[in-house]
């Protein structure tokens, strides 16, 4: 348990605060399962706004510059 919160407690700005499943890998194989499915699913999500603000940000460009 002190693991567990010295880690958190001394983690970097962006990195993940530490999973169960780290510790009890069998115990929680579900969860990790779904974490990961919802981790990727979101970068997805955020990969296609910035996508599509960059198309929109493109085409106002071009439509100004006629």
């Amino acid at each position: 348990m002190t693991e567990v919160n010295s880690r958190y407690i001394f983690r970097e700005e962006k990195q993940d605060i530490p999973h169960p499943w780290e510790y009890y890998p069998g115990l929680f194989a579900d969860e990790k399962n779904w974490y990961e499915k919802q981790k990727e699913q979101k970068a997805l999500e955020d990969y296609k706004e910035k996508r599509r603000q960059y198309v929109a940000e493109f085409n106002r460009r071009r439509r100004q510059g006629r």
